[in-house]
């Protein structure tokens, strides 16, 4: 409606009747005709209040523009064009509307007076036009502020149902995210980047030191123009969100660059407080809803992760005790196999070890001895391993080692001879327990084999080798000695 009024109003001063006004009026009047075409669309920058007010000014001047650029003052045109800066005052209220159809009245009456040429009959026309202007303006201005009202009223509605419609998106696929977080970090992560949920500027994570202190955790958005603990201890007394309670809280907040904060303790899992910063918005009653949603998923992410923590470190015992002898702290017989999966050497050694006049010292003085002597055994037995070597206990006085290699085959052979001296040289000093000197030794059998060989072949011809060598031994050791000539 404006835009036609500022261009009806330059056609009659350059083509209509207009042209019979002085030349510098017409300039003035064509130059706010431009200027309200130029400065139509930044007007939507300024309030609501002011920018009425703007519109009110250039239509009223190119309302009687157009009245008095035409020789008949009863032209619908004219009439039309008085109607508009009424109609557009009833944006602010219909009393508005009324005062500026007596404004508009006013000027009209004084400008028709004092031009030259004006009679009597145009004035009476005038007037009369006017007369209709307010009988007809007055009730459309009323219908027209309560039809803006509810318009206004719609829009607004429409862009927070627009809004929030996106931030329940958006917290959606937040708490999914939430229930896939496996570790604190996970969860700390998305809780910073939930912050667009809220259109919120910065996101802080925050939590208490031993001395008392706040500390930052973790940070994402714009920085702090001025460091604050706004909020920080009422967070830490509650579950629910704390918002700004006094100047001294909104003072703060100015002065930190922002115009709202609010604080959340993030419950007993993860003992810190989660504080969002707003620049420019409040919080109304749907954002409420939707922080504490958030919020609420959040300290539930928390106590899952601990949870799945808890279940995850549960589950590495269970692993580990059905893996390594309770003992001796060694790997035991599966233990051993699932460690052997997880090399990839290309020759194997297997090591069969039996300890010797170990059941004497069990029956004589205990188990609770045999298993000290055990313990000591095994770490000696260590001694002698190079780090890769895996030591398993697969029975009672019995051990297994595996060791892998990628020498030759007369390497290994020299290797493992040396290697089986060192482990019975390290059973050779007695074991010292409560003044008694207990002593054990060990038979050592070798097997070797490539790698894709079975671990039970490998301990079995092991144990042969084993077994063999402790026969001869024993063998030899019950053969007496020979006649000596005297």
């Amino acid at each position: 409606m404006r835009i036609g009024l500022s261009v009806a109003t330059l056609v009659l001063l350059i083509f209509g009747d207009g042209a019979r006004l002085p030349f510098d009026l017409r300039i003035v009047l064509g130059l706010v005709a431009v200027l309200s075409l130029l400065t139509t669309p930044s007007w939507r920058r300024l309030s609501s209040r002011q920018n009425a007010m703007i519109r009110i000014a250039f239509d009223t001047i190119l309302a009687l523009t157009i009245v008095f650029a035409f020789t008949g003052p009863a032209s619908p045109l004219a009439w039309i064009a008085l109607l508009v800066p009424v109609i557009e005052a009833a944006t602010i209220s219909t009393a508005f509307a009324v005062a500026t159809w007596f404004g508009v009245s006013f000027l009209y009456t004084s400008l028709r007076i004092g031009l030259p040429g004006s009679d009597d009959v145009s004035f009476v026309v005038g007037l009369q036009q006017l007369l209709s202007v307010g009988i007809v303006g007055v009730p459309l201005a009323h219908w027209s502020h309560r039809t803006s009202s509810s318009l206004r009223a719609a829009a607004r509605e429409k862009r927070l149902a627009g809004r929030h419609a996106y931030s329940l998106r958006r917290v959606g696929e937040f708490v999914s995210g939430l229930t896939r977080a496996r570790t604190a970090d996970d969860v700390d992560t998305i809780a910073l980047d939930a912050r667009v949920a809220l259109g919120a500027q910065r996101a802080e994570l925050l939590e208490k030191d031993v001395d008392g202190r706040w500390r930052l955790i973790s940070a994402a958005g714009t920085s702090l123009k001025r460091h604050a603990e706004v909020l920080l201890d009422g967070a830490t007394d509650g579950s629910g969100p704390v918002l700004p309670t006094g100047p001294s809280d909104a003072n703060q907040i100015q002065l930190a660059g922002y115009r709202l904060a609010v604080a959340v303790s993030l419950g007993d899992k993860r003992d810190a407080v989660w504080r969002l910063w707003f620049e420019e918005r409040t919080l109304d009653s749907h954002d409420h809803e939707t922080l504490d949603l958030l919020s609420s998923a959040i300290r539930q992410a928390y106590q899952s992760v601990a949870e799945f923590d808890r279940l995850r470190s549960w589950s590495k015992e269970l692993e580990r005790r059905a893996n390594v002898d309770a003992l001796t702290g060694v790997l035991n017989r599966r233990g051993l196999q699932l460690a052997l999966e997880h090399e990839s050497w290309p020759l194997l050694a297997a090591l069969y070890l039996d300890l010797n006049n170990f059941k004497p010292i069990n029956d004589e003085h205990g188990h609770g001895v045999g298993d000290y002597v055990l313990q000591i055994v095994v770490r000696r037995f260590e001694s002698c391993l190079p780090p890769e070597a895996l030591l398993a206990r697969v029975g009672g006085d019995e051990f297994a080692i595996v060791v892998g290699f990628e020498q030759s085959q007369e390497d290994i052979d020299v290797y493992l001879d040396d290697l089986r001296r060192e482990l019975e040289h390290s059973l050779a000093d007695p074991v010292a327990h409560k003044q008694r000197k207990l002593t054990v030794s060990v038979s050592v059998g070798i097997s070797r084999g490539e790698a894709e060989a079975e671990l039970d072949e490998l301990l079995r011809q092991a144990d042969i080798e084993m077994y063999q060598r402790k026969r001869t031994l024993t063998a030899q050791e019950s053969v007496p000695p020979a006649d000596q000539d005297v």
